[in-house]
């Protein structure tokens, strides 16, 4: 049973049992008014979360469950709804505000006792955690009217580790307008705003559930913790702790103790053997983000969302900052809108039925705002479609060569795919199975393939490949699989021959470690037009080799190749299959991905038995170094230690040597003579040597069960990609990886920062997709299509870019709909504003009817029957899509109040043909049963009804519908 479905049902027990839960919060929390410092109730320890998760609410006190479980942290948090989860102990990076994660926010939260609820579990209540003490001593109170100027605001917020911004503020910045001061700190669900006049604080502003709410003072808490430590136990001295009484600790001032015996509080009897629902240990595992295959839409929502203080991109306006969500009442109707900040502080409200035209910003990682009303985003605009244009046509022309180049369908062979079934050792993941059938129906069609699979370092994307190639073979062709280094290459070799045992006479191995009489054998195969498997770098494509029936070519890690031998694959993929495998797809192969032109699957499930691996940043010492490899050396293991400088790598040599004089080191690096390079990794593969110290040579092509510790050396040189790909080395089997990521620098740039802390939090499984994703942040959108639509990519935001290149596959623009009924998600129907948020672009970018059902299905089975509002929501958006295709350009409704005539409602209807309209609409009726009469003025329709009605709405869809 999975921890969603467990969440619903505790909800629904909670539900089931108000008025009796109420009545026992209502004791308990008397107590607690009264003072009472010891509270012992009466019911099973199963029903503490529940407390825990509901007490919060009724004290306005930060609530913590302290309990001995089986089950994880999260788990426990998510059945119950609690808010915060301490499962760990902070980091040096954490500590010093280096990085910032959900683990330090909830020890923020904490040491401010901010109302709410927090899970710890027992076993960490004597780890060391950083003194509430000292925190309140680093608190800056700021209060109204006070004396403070801009500057020296500023100085301070930079001695409490806060970085200034331009534009945008992240998790840990500030920004100055003018004389108002915007901060942002993870205690804050918006940024605050503190404004001055002269030399004085004039305002204090914050924003809650949306609204903005003037404040008489406001307390900014630090970003880095305090030096000195306390017991966590300790530090919970004025935080309400729930629990068994042996567990819990004696410092704090309220304690809530749980036992089945008569004590002070009792549960009432009709929950006395109320039985709550968990979770069985084989059915736990960790989450997953997707299965494939992925949609183009669902893609696109994965490179990018919408983030409060983030930059975003409306496509009329220009770039601005997303503030968030906001409720309104127009015209007499509640809507929900989306909020926009510009330059010179303006702001512009977008109703959420119009979210499509709304992007996040990916490019350059602080751009400039737009004016509101100026001409400067249209010029901007105008040339970025001219480039969105000549890049689709190219994408069109390529896609037309790839349909014109017909091929005869594969056969995929029953006999020899049962035979790579039963030699498979393992089992297919989920993600595996669907994967392989993406491949075999793209094989079994009469065009060519060109396929993109997304899955970790070891998730399997190998062996999916390895059935392809085998099959093509199987069908007489022969097949090319490039890779990027001869590392790499040596390693699928053997994994090739290895896996296709029956076929190893026919793969043959093209790189540095290859002699002239095995290439000259290989050379002679392929001449003789017999099938065969060639592994190889990209010389392998060169006209030396003499391919004669070249059909699949197998590209893995695409984004190491230079931009001539890209240029050079690109032209490849209209004549042949291609399928390419990669951990973290560059830009322009993604995007590729994303416009339609490449098929997509992502493998996100991870092996069987395969564990997270641990993930630490540390300031580089001989302790830290010491101390890890020690460990590793204890069980047996090898380390792999990576640097960014080869001339480096003999001195960092050297240290570890000094440090641990009895273990065996070797270096390795691409400039060594190709002999010297395999024998090291030799005699790294044989356990003759224990630490290879090297360059980023490693980062493809070594799969050593037994090396699974990595320290990478300088990390912030590195970029995250590539940091993600190494640490995807280690931890490929059941033993527990750990990656030491080590810096330098006393400070680091903000970017250098957030890319730590990205690999910090992505120490899941499954994460290459986001990895993608925070790299295109991080660093623009570069060579997101090609050196030529670069600078437009980053001047309107790569989601836009891709926007744009599929408004010129449609060649239509989108009807702009306005009507007076109210259309939005209640933030009593679905509470969390960013997953409203997530919800209207996901609803308002439905292209089809199909589609926007299947979204309101999904809405519907989590959160319920759908409100009236949402039903509204979805027949504006149906109804924008019947008017598009029948070429409506535009429908406005006005609320019409003459001063001696009832009021009524003015619909206009402006399209291209207004003739072909009205015949459509000429069923539309009153709400009396009288035909509507329709006044037609140019291209514009026009008719007075009394009133804007769910039931109108559905006789426009009906007559605009062409089916």
């Amino acid at each position: 049973m999975s921890t969603q479905i467990l969440s619903k049902i505790c909800q629904q027990i909670l539900t089931k049992y108000q008025p009796e839960w109420d009545e026992f919060l209502h004791d308990i929390s008397t107590e607690i008014a009264l003072g009472t410092p010891i509270i012992s109730v009466s019911m099973p320890a199963s029903l503490s979360p529940m407390l825990a998760s509901t007490l919060p609410e009724r004290t306005h006190r930060a609530v913590a469950l302290i309990a001995r479980t089986s089950a994880t942290s999260e788990d426990v948090a998510a059945q119950w709804g609690i808010q915060h989860v301490v499962n760990d102990q902070l980091s040096e990076q954490e500590l010093d505000g280096t990085i910032t994660t959900t683990l330090s926010n909830t020890m923020h939260r904490l040491l401010c006792a901010v109302p709410g609820s927090y899970f710890i579990p027992y076993a960490l209540l004597d780890v060391s955690a950083p003194s509430n003490t000292e925190y309140t001593a680093l608190l800056l109170p700021l209060t109204l009217g006070q004396t403070y100027s801009v500057s020296q605001l500023a100085k301070k917020l930079v001695a409490m580790e806060y970085v200034r911004h331009t534009h945008a503020i992240s998790d840990n910045g500030f920004v100055i307008l003018g004389d108002e001061v915007r901060i942002m700190h993870p205690l804050f669900e918006h940024p605050a705003s503190i404004s001055f006049f002269g030399n004085t604080i004039d305002k204090i502003t914050t924003k809650q559930n949306n609204r903005n709410k003037n404040e008489q003072a406001l307390t900014i808490p630090p970003l880095a913790f305090p030096k000195e430590k306390r017991l966590l136990r300790e530090v919970l001295e004025h935080i309400i702790v729930i629990g068994e009484e042996k567990d819990l600790p004696e410092t704090s001032s309220l304690i809530i103790t749980t036992n089945t015996e008569p004590q002070t509080i009792a549960l009432p009897e009709r929950l006395q053997n109320m039985q709550m629902p968990t979770i069985p240990p084989a059915k736990r595992q960790s989450a997953r983000t997707y299965a494939s295959p992925v949609s183009q839409e669902r893609a696109l929502e994965l490179i990018g969302k919408l983030t409060p203080g983030k930059p975003a991109v409306h496509a009329d306006h220009g770039i601005g900052i997303f503030e968030g969500l906001e409720y309104r009442n127009l015209d007499g109707a509640d809507q929900e809108y989306i909020v926009l900040r510009y330059a010179d502080g303006d702001t512009l409200s977008v109703p959420v039925a119009f979210a499509h035209k709304v992007s996040p910003y990916i490019g350059e990682s602080s751009p400039a705002l737009y004016r509101l009303g100026g001409t400067l985003w249209q010029k901007t605009k105008q040339k970025a479609q001219h480039d969105a244009i000549a890049f689709a046509k190219e994408l069109q022309a390529i896609n037309k060569k790839r349909e014109q180049a017909t091929r005869s369908p594969y056969r995929i062979d029953e006999a020899v795919e049962q035979k790579l079934i039963t030699t498979f050792p393992y089992e297919l993941t989920p993600d595996q199975v669907t994967t392989w059938d993406d491949i075999q129906l793209d094989m079994q069609k009469n065009i060519p393939m060109d396929r993109l699979v997304v899955g970790d370092v070891g998730f399997g994307k190998t062996e999916l490949a390895m059935r392809a190639a085998r099959h093509a073979a199987a069908n007489g062709k022969q097949v090319a699989l490039l890779a990027p280094t001869t590392l790499l290459v040596q390693q699928h070799a053997d994994t090739f021959k290895a896996r296709l045992s029956d076929f190893a006479d026919s793969i043959f191995l093209i790189s540095r470690f290859s002699s002239q009489k095995e290439i000259q054998k290989a050379k002679k195969f392929l001449s003789s037009g017999k099938p065969a498997i060639i592994i190889g770098t990209h010389a392998i494509l060169s006209h030396a080799i003499p391919w004669q029936n070249l059909s699949l070519l197998i590209i893995d890690e695409e984004q190491r190749f230079g931009v001539g031998q890209k240029e050079h694959l690109k032209k490849m993929r209209s004549a042949i299959d291609v399928l390419s495998l990669s951990a973290t797809p560059i830009p322009r192969t993604l995007s590729m991905a994303l416009s339609g032109l490449r098929n997509l699957s992502v493998i996100a499930t991870a092996p069987k038995g395969r564990k997270n691996i641990e993930t630490k940043i540390q300031k580089v010492s001989d302790a830290i170094v010491q101390t890890t490899i020690t460990a590793e050396l204890e069980r047996g293991g090898q380390i792999y230690v990576v640097a960014s400088k080869i001339r480096s790598l003999a001195m960092i040599k050297e240290t570890i040597q000094a440090l641990i004089p009895h273990c065996r080191i070797a270096i390795a690096h691409a400039k060594l003579p190709d002999e010297q390079l395999g024998n090291i990794v030799h005699a790294f593969d044989t356990h003759e040597i224990d630490i290879l110290v090297s360059s980023s040579i490693v980062e493809n092509g070594l799969d050593l069960p037994n090396a699974n510790t990595m320290i990478v050396w300088d990390a912030p040189h590195f970029g995250l990609a590539q940091l993600y790909q190494l640490r995807g080395r280690i931890g490929r089997r059941s033993r527990q990886g750990h990656a030491l990521f080590l810096y330098s620098k006393q400070k680091l740039t903000d970017i250098q920062r957030q890319r730590l802390t990205a690999l910090t939090e992505s120490t899941r499984q499954g994460s290459g997709w986001d990895i993608a994703r925070r790299d295109l942040e991080l660093r623009g959108a570069g060579n997101l299509l090609g050196a030529q639509q670069s600078g437009s990519a980053n001047a309107v935001g790569m989601y836009m870019y891709l926007d744009m290149i599929d408004e010129v596959e449609e060649q239509q623009d989108r009807a702009d709909i306005h009507t007076l009924l109210p259309a939005f998600i209640p933030a009593s129907y679905i509470a969390d504003a960013d997953e409203r948020t997530a919800w209207y672009i996901r609803l308002s970018r439905s292209k089809t009817k199909t589609h926007l059902q299947e979204h309101l299905k999904k809405i519907e089975q989590e959160y319920g029957v759908l409100p009236i509002d949402v039903q509204n929501l979805s027949r504006m958006i149906m109804l924008e899509q019947y008017a598009t295709i029948a070429g409506v350009t535009s429908m406005q409704t006005k609320n019409i109040t003459p001063n001696d005539e009832d009021p009524y409602i003015r619909i206009l209807v402006h399209a291209k043909d207004p003739l072909a309209i009205l015949q459509k609409l000429s069923n539309i009726k009153n709400k009396n049963g009288t035909p509507a009469r329709w006044h037609i003025r140019e291209h514009t329709l026009s008719w007075d009804t009394a009133e804007m009605t769910p039931e109108l709405i559905d006789q426009f869809i009906a007559s605009l519908d062409e089916e």
